[in-house]
């Protein structure tokens, strides 16, 4: 259903690019199939959230989900910086997809290396602030390396912070 939905909400963010929306032209540029539009899109948009990071934190983020989405496979080693300013700032989600660039690399981009333990610490910071899909990620990933006890630690702090599969994993898993 909401696939339906998704030339309209297309169609309003191109309509509010025109009017120098810096974030709907990000968003227009990601789901843009139309790689011409979708690039004068992203460069209109860019052009606009880049100094708006300065002053707000989201305008960073946007940048770096634009980045990292709009295009054939996108831009990762920027995305990733802009990520890490976002993050550095305290924005939480930021830190998260900077910390899943880092643990599962970038769709083998050769400009992006894979550092489990930095993506690892990145999500840490995430769950620890109370994004509860971090939470959920890190327990995911210590129990596909055979860690229950850190993976039950993980899923029960999503679960309390409101994640359902957290809840069901941890459930799943048996008190500690």
């Amino acid at each position: 259903m909401w696939l339906a939905l998704l030339p309209l909400a297309l169609a309003d963010d191109v309509a509010a690019c025109a009017t120098r929306d810096g974030a709907a032209c990000l968003r227009a540029a990601i789901v843009a199939t139309d790689d011409a539009a979708a690039r004068r899109m992203l460069v209109v948009g860019l052009g606009l959230q880049r100094p708006a990071c300065r002053r707000e934190v989201e305008a960073c983020a946007q940048v770096a989900t634009a980045l990292r989405w709009a295009g054939a496979g996108g831009n990762i080693p920027a995305a990733a910086r802009w990520y890490a300013r976002a993050c550095d700032r305290g924005h939480l989600q930021s830190c998260m997809d900077l910390g899943i660039l880092y643990v599962y690399g970038a769709d083998a981009d050769p400009g992006f290396a894979v550092d489990v333990e930095r993506g690892w610490d990145l999500c840490v910071k995430a769950c620890l602030g109370g994004r509860s899909e971090a939470c959920f990620l890190l327990g995911t990933l210590a129990e596909q390396a055979g860690d229950t006890g850190t993976s039950s630690f993980f899923h029960e702090k999503a679960c309390k912070q409101g994640h359902a599969v957290g809840c069901e994993r941890a459930a799943a898993m048996g008190p500690k």
